[in-house]
């Protein structure tokens, strides 16, 4: 996995737009999440796992998660603490399981 450029951070408002979209079918409209996330999300997990492959095997495992998990976030949180959770919990146990 080859990890792109982020793109600028998506606002509060369109990530609650796009969230709306991908609950009413809209499978496509999750690539601006992942396009908005992946890189920041992939810096968290190599600081966290400290190896390049991993963290970009955790990336791509956070994101499909993340999509089958979004019925289960709250808007009245943010959706990147949201994200930022599920990741920390993905490379914790990750590396429980490597001991």
């Amino acid at each position: 996995m080859s990890i792109q450029p982020t793109k600028p951070e998506m606002k509060e408002l369109d990530i609650e737009v796009t969230i709306e979209r991908v609950l009413k079918g809209d499978r496509q409209a999750f690539v601006h999440i992942v396009e908005a996330f992946q890189q920041q999300i992939f810096m968290y997990c190599w600081r966290l796992q400290n190896q390049r492959q991993d963290a970009e095997d955790a990336v791509q495992e956070i994101m499909v998660k993340a999509y089958q998990k979004l019925e289960t976030y709250k808007p009245e949180t943010s959706f990147s603490a949201w994200l930022y959770k599920m990741a920390y919990h993905h490379c914790l146990n990750t590396k429980r399981s490597m001991i």
